[in-house]
């Protein structure tokens, strides 16, 4: 289960950066359907109830993506929420 979890958070990761791309163009409604379908990606995968820390790791980066589009739903300054997004979700995918 620890890889089809690293594969699928990989997946999200990439949505992630197609979500801010879109930030970039303006399209914000898009960023915001990109993020939720990466979480709903997340919670199909079969590593999501998966115990152990394969499960934890899939459920944490839902967490994620939800606060990522609370941030893009709440942030005036769209170049902040991007750049706060880009961040967190390059730590995300250099993780061991």
């Amino acid at each position: 289960m620890r890889a089809q979890a690293k594969a699928d958070i990989a997946v999200s990761t990439r949505a992630v950066e197609h979500a801010a791309r879109a930030i970039d163009e303006g399209k914000m409604e898009e960023a915001h359907r990109i993020l939720g379908a990466a979480k709903a990606s997340l919670e199909a995968s079969p590593a999501a109830p998966a115990a152990g820390s394969a499960g934890t790791a899939v459920k944490d980066q839902a967490a994620r993506l939800d606060q990522y589009r609370s941030m893009i739903g709440k942030e005036t300054d769209r170049r902040r929420a991007k750049k706060s997004i880009q961040y967190e979700n390059y730590q995300t995918q250099n993780q061991k």
